[in-house]
């Protein structure tokens, strides 16, 4: 059942800083083992991930054993005077919705179950007790599993060691990394180590099976790190990871794929969520207004910066959680240092326009889908979003002396690609034709009294708070317009 409703509030100047504004299937231990390099180069050393478990990509296969509800790796392969720096278990599910409990205590090392961490809280904490297993082989004890909500395998649990070695040539490295700093935002982009897709305009099944194709034989990511002084392998261990990105997804704009609550000509994909219309061509991003769109071998990561900094970033590509991590080259896979502005507002791209199928009717607008990129707390996990201004031919323009009325339309039925190719669902508003409009697309966290930070997540319900997403982008509409547009709501 959708809802359908329209927000009409009185906006006076005086209410503007009041306003919010925008500021801030496997299962994976990841264990970073981060220590300074030598700069000489003269080794191929670097910090190399090996990875421990039972399936057949394993570097150390079967050294895990799982027993009713006790969970055992084997790391004696790990030298004792080995420094940790970080160790994570990771679960890559797309399984992760309500009720996602997952329990898992060391024995012999505490009471307490292992938290989730940053940068998705969609992997636990190990570092303290991976520590003290490899400096102790006797604590290794493994894992009690308290709780399981049977979303989540562990017989195929999968154990990622970062350390010092030899550094092989089977995990390539990404090239033309390029970032670009606008009031607030940084666009991070490059160019992935395959063309996966292979077609600028594929219809969507093609696209799809390129994608689920290229995911049978090796499963690769796009890692983020950042930091405040220059990344390389002597810096590496200090810098912060901040995303993970899906090979050869994040250029194309999943957003603009129309999905259909009734067949026929429609399909579940693992990929994206509901029903999808699969007689439909994909199509990307373009991250800056009035340019091409991305090619399609370009990544892209866009990250919002919550303060003023200098701030440097680096990727490297984690394949079947292998990493390599030895050699950086600044233009290649780090940038140079990026003077970064707090974000206020989000950069709206214009994606499509769509106008009226009678120009001539006043009663109708032009439609302009423009996608914003949002972080937490105004949205779930970072995600481009969808936004739809509506332009109607005879709206009042504002000034900052005289306003213009706005009208927002939340949730509304249709507010979305599903039906945006031909708008009607703003025929029952056309006694709104002299003002402006902004509608927001049907979201999963668009519920007004927020959701809690462990919906989609590892964290438990303790361990989190309720967060309004839904509210804050809109009263940051509210501040974004007035001050851009010069409307009061």
């Amino acid at each position: 059942m959708y809802h359908s409703a329209f927000l009409h509030l009185i906006f006076h100047r005086k209410h503007r800083s009041e306003a919010m504004t925008i500021t801030k299937s496997l299962l994976f231990v990841w264990v970073l083992v981060f220590l300074p390099l030598p700069v000489d180069g003269s080794a191929q050393k670097g910090l190399v991930t090996h990875t421990f478990g039972n399936a057949p990509h394993c570097s150390f296969p079967n050294t895990l054993e799982l027993e009713g509800k006790h969970l055992t790796f084997d790391v004696s392969a790990l030298p004792s005077n080995t420094t940790i720096y970080r160790a994570v278990i990771r679960i890559p599910t797309t399984n992760l919705k309500f009720n996602n409990v997952l329990e898992l205590v060391p024995v012999g090392l505490g009471p307490h179950p292992l938290k989730a961490s940053a940068p998705d809280d969609k992997r636990l904490d190990a570092l303290s007790t991976v520590q003290q297993w490899i400096q102790d082989t006797t604590t290794n004890k493994g894992l009690t599993i308290q709780a399981n909500n049977q979303n989540i395998n562990l017989q195929h649990a999968i154990l990622e060691v970062t350390t010092v070695g030899h550094v092989g040539n089977t995990i390539p490295t990404i090239s033309h990394l390029r970032a670009e700093h606008r009031q607030g935002q940084t666009f991070l982009t490059w160019t992935e180590v395959e063309d996966i897709v292979g077609q600028d305009h594929p219809l969507f099944e093609d696209w799809e099976q390129s994608i689920l194709n290229a995911r049978k034989k090796r499963d690769l990511s796009y890692r983020i790190y950042g930091h405040t002084q220059p990344i390389t392998s002597a810096t590496i261990h200090e810098a912060t990871l901040l995303r993970e990105i899906p090979e050869a997804l994040s250029s194309w704009n999943t957003l603009a794929i129309q999905t259909l609550e009734f067949p026929p000509g429609t399909k579940r994909s693992p990929l994206l969520p509901g029903k999808v219309k699969i007689d439909q061509r994909i199509s990307r991003f373009a991250i800056r207004e009035g340019e091409d769109p991305l090619d399609r071998t370009t990544g892209l990561a866009v990250i919002s910066a919550t303060r003023e900094r200098q701030y440097y970033y680096a990727l490297s590509v984690a394949m079947d959680g292998k990493e390599n991590l030895n050699l950086f080259e600044e233009g290649r896979n780090t940038t140079t240092k990026i003077n970064e502005s707090q974000m206020r507002f989000p950069q709206f791209v214009t994606f499509k326009k769509v106008a009226p199928k009678n120009p001539k009717k006043k009663r109708r607008p032009h439609i302009h889908i423009r996608v914003a990129w949002l972080e937490p707390p105004y949205v779930m996990e970072p995600r481009a979003t969808q936004f739809y201004f509506l332009h109607y031919p005879k709206a009042k323009q504002g000034t900052a002396e005289n306003p213009a009325p706005l009208y927002l339309f939340l949730s509304q039925y249709g507010a979305s690609s599903r039906v945006v190719g031909n708008p009607n669902w703003v025929d029952s508003k056309t006694i709104l034709h002299d003002m402006y409009g902004i509608a927001f697309a049907e979201s999963e966290d668009s519920f007004w009294a927020g959701m809690h930070q462990s919906v989609g997540t590892l964290r438990s319900y303790s361990d989190g708070i309720v967060i309004n997403h839904g509210q804050k982008r809109i009263f940051t509409t509210i501040d974004w317009a007035f001050w851009c547009l010069m409307v009061c709501v």
